[in-house]
């Protein structure tokens, strides 16, 4: 897709690269805005998928295995995103 966590950003960082070296700006400000559009799309659905609300959040049960469990698999996944953005910083 062509966005830093996902695998297809690489390639798209070079054609860029090579876009503005070879100063072809119109295409590269068409590839820039495709780019946005499909980000926009994509914080969109993250973060209607992390504000998601539950009908029967008023129940709280006691299961902390199970939370602690839950946050231990959310906080590898997003190491797992943040390490590869932080990798191709430098």
């Amino acid at each position: 897709e062509g966005l830093p966590p996902f695998l297809g950003f690489i390639p798209k960082w070079f054609i860029i690269q090579e876009m503005i070296f070879s100063n072809y700006l119109y295409p590269l400000l068409v590839l820039l805005m495709c780019s946005l559009v499909t980000l926009y799309f994509y914080i969109r659905m993250s973060i209607s998928f992390l504000t998601l609300v539950f009908p029967f959040s008023g129940w709280v049960t006691k299961d902390y295995d199970g939370n602690k469990i839950m946050n231990m698999v959310m906080i590898m996944n997003f190491i797992g995103m943040l390490v590869p953005s932080i990798y191709m910083m430098y």
